[in-house]
């Protein structure tokens, strides 16, 4: 059975510092997957993150870890698609800069 009990790892879920430990190391791993040699390998990883820590990492309240997780894994996964998607957001935020800037100012005359 082992010191764990018959459930082995599954032992460590009742403790949260296993899994942001876990998810820490993970978004290390991501951050640095274009060091990896064989793109066979960063798309398992960038896949497993997409499908496995990213939605884990957002249930547990980390939106920010899992946004960067998504977003590291969708540039291996899909770059192209990713570039398109940065750049139409660009073009969105420079067309709707003015009245952004405007409902800001609106916003703020009303807090003060």
């Amino acid at each position: 059975m082992g010191a764990r009990g018959p459930w082995g790892p599954l032992a460590t879920v009742n403790d949260i510092r296993v899994l942001l430990i876990k998810l820490a190391d993970r978004l290390h791993n991501m951050r640095t997957l274009h060091f990896k040699k064989s793109e066979k390998s960063r798309h398992r990883v960038a896949r497993e993150t997409m499908d496995l820590y990213a939605p884990l990492a957002r249930r547990v309240g980390l939106h920010y870890v899992a946004s960067e997780m998504e977003d590291l894994a969708f540039r291996q996964l899909n770059p192209a698609a990713r570039d398109q998607i940065l750049l139409q957001l660009k073009d969105l935020e420079s067309e709707n800069r003015d009245d952004l800037n405007r409902i800001k100012t609106a916003i703020r005359a009303m807090l003060d």
